[in-house]
């Protein structure tokens, strides 16, 4: 029983309580009978119990995404992590870590050799997985230097959602230098200030049904792609896609969006600023009439114009401090003097990626 029912349930109970009261002292000769002297008043906590605290189990997945196939809900995360829950009380940890024993993919380092080569590490970032009309499961992957928006992003598909995955190939790259013009998606030199990094990506269906997938982090911002619903990649010819927001490097990542029905409008949610623990990662949220663009914020600022000040020092988060609504910030649980426990111990609440529940066809909030 839910905090809601159980306290709807104690509701039901106390009224019941009250009116059985009522009617007895209401009936002939029946006064006598309800006011006993010495019999103990009946209350809703007498009559039930609290359910038993639920008991938790841990899992592995940071910065995840779900997607819902049937009756369980699945989370992908960095690092190649992935679980599952029917109630998001018990779950069940499918797969962790960038090895060749990790069941999504046969033998990961050798069916993304280019991946990893090209990111110059040896793990993966934040994935999404979708479900399109063959049935099959697509997963966006995404590995990235760190230090560096020199990233790769793919496509891998599987018959089943617990994989194994078949690559399908890179569909975007980032961070080119000199000489790798070969690989350029769009001008003539990649330019971090301006282009997107090609990690965290989202990918969903439109109202009218057509596929797309919003991406980026830090570096040129955040940007969306149109997708073939039939093969699950870009079409040609979009270069990075439409810009939405940032740039300049300013500090803005893990966009997802969600359509509203009852609006009509489209949601893309980000994080603002840094992901350590004293750089204030804080969730934000603009809108659209379309998944292009433009988004604006409750102010009705243009989220097109929101950059990092290129004169100021890298990841300048001042100048994009004043844009978007914010829906959820950092939290730092003090110890009052005299607390039980360590004086040491203390802890934060970051919030960061967001994930969406989502129909495993629509990719549309619920």
């Amino acid at each position: 029983m839910t905090g809601r029912s159980r306290h709807t349930a104690h509701m039901r109970i106390a009224l019941s309580v009250t009116l059985a009261g009522a009617l007895a002292l209401a009936a002939p000769g029946a006064a006598s009978a309800v006011m006993t002297p010495h019999a103990a008043p009946q209350t809703a906590s007498t009559l039930i119990s609290d359910p038993p605290a639920p008991v938790w189990t841990d899992v592995e997945v940071h910065d995840p995404s779900l997607i819902t196939v049937d009756d369980e809900h699945y989370f992908f995360g960095s690092h190649l992590a992935a679980a599952k829950t029917t109630d998001f009380v018990q779950f069940d940890q499918v797969a962790n870590h960038v090895t060749a024993a990790n069941p999504l993919f046969e033998n990961v380092h050798e069916d993304l050799a280019d991946v990893f080569e090209w990111a110059e590490t040896q793990t993966l970032w934040a994935p999404d997985v979708i479900q399109l009309a063959d049935g099959r499961f697509y997963m966006y992957y995404n590995a990235c230097k760190g230090d560096s928006p020199r990233s790769a992003l793919g496509i891998a598909v599987a018959d089943d959602i617990e994989g194994p995955y078949e690559d399908l190939g890179i569909i975007l790259r980032s961070g080119h230098r000199e000489g790798e013009e070969e690989f350029l998606v769009e001008g003539d030199a990649y330019d971090g200030r301006i282009h997107p990094n090609a990690v965290d990506p989202d990918i969903f269906f439109g109202d009218d049904g057509r596929l797309w997938m919003v991406y980026g982090s830090f570096s040129g911002g955040i940007y969306v792609l149109e997708l073939d619903p039939e093969t699950g990649f870009p079409f040609e010819g979009q270069g990075y896609g439409v810009h939405l927001t940032g740039g300049n490097h300013s500090r803005i990542e893990g966009p997802s969006m969600m359509f509203h029905p009852e609006t009509g409008y489209y949601y893309l949610f980000t994080s603002f600023g840094g992901l350590d623990a004293d750089s204030g990662y804080n969730m934000r949220v603009m809108r659209s009439e379309s998944p292009t663009g433009p988004f604006v914020d409750s102010a009705g600022n243009d989220m097109r114009e929101v950059k990092s000040d290129p004169t100021l020092p890298i990841f300048d988060d001042v100048t994009i401090e004043p844009y978007g609504a914010k829906i959820m910030g950092n939290y730092l649980f003090q110890r009052d003097v005299g607390a039980r426990g360590p004086e040491s111990v203390m802890a934060r609440f970051r919030p960061a990626t967001t994930p969406r529940l989502s129909t495993p066809k629509r990719g549309r909030c619920s």
